[in-house]
């Protein structure tokens, strides 16, 4: 089923977390930025802040989400979205000394550059550890992680093993110890060479504490083994990698919300395009009526059979409908009627500007 987008909530931890400069907290994670704060005096006399950057920090640790269940290793936490939201900020400003350097050197400043050097401003910006966080990550299996996890949880319980292998063997054969019985011979041996006088019952006492002792050890090797999960966290190909201070009721809400808006506005775009749709049909819709209404009165009146758009002698050329009577002085065309030279200042056949002047038929 792996990979898997999912949603986890859990404490951010580190083996070897960082220390902040400025308050000596403990983080995953930190950013530092040292500027330096200049006043700088237009020759309007109007006085800005101007900040140059002098020095930048970036330090950064493997991290790890875990709960009560067990813990998972998080990859490429810095281009999560949302993190300089969760990400505390504490910031340090040091005032400049004024009467640090010559004279001299103060004034040549403020001559040749007009700026006045205020202080030092030391922003940064950590990740604390301990502290809790929703991921909204891509979930795959580290078989690496896996396999050192399995080396360092067997390491120890794999090396009292082969110690009490190596013990029985060194033994006669016709001994038949447990392995509780050899680990309490060797300090039962250690005692007979340092004083002769140890007696059997506290060599007994020994040997069950050291038994007590080894079996207590691969009990919490073996929970350690359990709950350190071989899965890593990581920013998916294609999907959200988040980090955010909410629960994941408070994110499921969120998103929800955000759903709904989203849900509205494109309700709302596409009710839009479709009356945008419907209103060019209709246009179109009115155009072909209007076409096909043309040609029924040109079918009428029977000037479709010399052809379509041909018109008859003595008719607008406008219109199509009105006998002409209007004459262009210019050119001496008579090809449009009274009702339509109103609109009309050049000649519609040869496009030359002149005065009309409208003729009576006998």
């Amino acid at each position: 089923m792996l990979p898997l987008l999912v949603a986890v909530r859990g404490r951010i931890t580190c083996r070897e977390p960082t220390t902040c400069q400025l308050n000596g907290a403990s983080a995953v994670m930190r950013e530092l930025v040292e500027e330096e704060v200049y006043f700088k005096e237009h020759p309007s006399g109007r006085t800005t802040q101007e900040c140059f950057e002098v020095r930048r920090e970036q330090e950064q640790r493997e991290a790890f989400l875990e709960d009560r269940t067990g813990s998972i290793r998080l990859e490429n936490l810095e281009h999560a979205a949302g993190l300089p939201g969760v990400m505390e900020v504490k910031q340090e400003f040091r005032h400049a000394d004024l009467l640090q350097g010559t004279l001299l050197q103060a004034v040549l400043s403020k001559a040749l550059k007009s700026m006045v050097r205020h202080g030092v401003r030391i922003t940064e910006r950590y990740l604390p550890a301990d502290m809790t966080v929703t991921v909204v990550g891509e979930l795959v299996a580290d078989c690496v992680g896996s396999s050192v996890l399995g080396s360092r949880a067997a390491g120890p319980v794999a090396a009292n093993s082969n110690q009490l292998t190596s013990q029985q063997q060194q033994q006669p054969s016709g001994s038949d110890r447990s392995p509780a019985a050899i680990l309490a011979a060797r300090p039962a041996a250690a005692g007979r060479d340092s004083a002769l006088g140890t007696n059997v019952a506290s060599a007994g006492n020994v040997s069950a504490t050291a038994t007590a002792v080894v079996a207590a050890g691969a009990e919490l090797l073996g929970q350690a083994a359990l709950q350190a999960l071989p899965y890593t966290l990581r920013m998916p190909g294609r999907g959200p990698f988040h980090v955010t201070t909410l629960t994941l009721p408070q994110l499921r809400t969120s998103l929800e919300r955000t759903s709904s808006i989203i849900r509205v506005f494109a309700w709302g775009f596409g009710l839009l395009g479709a009356v945008l749709v419907v209103r060019k049909a209709a246009h179109a819709y009115q155009r072909l009526q209007t076409h096909r209404r043309f040609k029924r009165l040109l079918a009428s009146r029977g000037d479709n059979d010399e052809g379509d758009g041909v018109r008859g002698p003595g008719t607008c050329v406008v219109c199509l409908d009105r006998d002409s009577d209007i004459v262009f002085s210019g050119c001496g065309h008579m090809c449009v009627c009274n009702a339509c030279s109103v609109n009309l200042q050049k000649c519609p056949i040869c496009r030359v500007a002149s005065r009309t002047i409208r003729v009576f038929r006998p």
